[in-house]
């Protein structure tokens, strides 16, 4: 990932452009949130309540 797509990654969460983050989610990538564990980019993004 060059310099420039890291930068817009880590930017889009504040956009609240989630579905551009999940697209540079690996598939099996994990979110730890407490107690649970959420596996790739669609349960991640359906917990914080975004459709794909």
């Amino acid at each position: 990932m060059s310099l420039e797509q890291l930068a817009r990654f880590a930017e889009a969460p504040d956009r609240e452009d989630y579905a551009a983050s999940a697209l540079r989610l690996a598939d099996d990538c994990e979110y730890q949130s407490g107690d649970e564990t959420l596996r790739g980019p669609t349960a991640i993004l359906e917990r914080i309540g975004v459709k794909r």
